[in-house]
């Protein structure tokens, strides 16, 4: 049974990238996890990270970019697919993946 909330959610993010126009930065990483990307690079060498809700990927991409094995889930098709295309997002470990964070994997 589906919960009202995320299905809502889920609505919300189809129409963002339907329309191409997302309220958030759609090719930057944060400060935050640019910063994290580098600072898990000098202290713990490459490490495996699972982006969840990877959108577009702007993190996933920055964080392979760092040198770390980064992969990507989301449920939204669209996003992923834009994600794959990216010029830059040759770097990630493997391409995004659909799903959420309770998939079996």
């Amino acid at each position: 049974m589906a919960i009202p909330i995320y299905e809502r959610q889920k609505g919300f993010f189809q129409r963002a990238y339907e329309a191409g126009e997302t309220p958030w930065p759609r090719f930057r990483p944060t400060p935050a996890v640019a910063h994290l990307a580098r600072r898990l690079r000098r202290e713990r060498g490459r490490a495996w990270v699972l982006d969840v809700g990877c959108g577009e990927g702007r993190h996933m991409i920055c964080l392979a970019q760092a040198g770390h094995r980064a992969v990507g889930v989301d449920y939204e098709q669209l996003a992923l697919e834009k994600a794959r295309a990216r010029p830059d997002a040759r770097p990630a470990s493997s391409p995004p993946a659909a799903g959420t964070a309770t998939s079996p994997w």
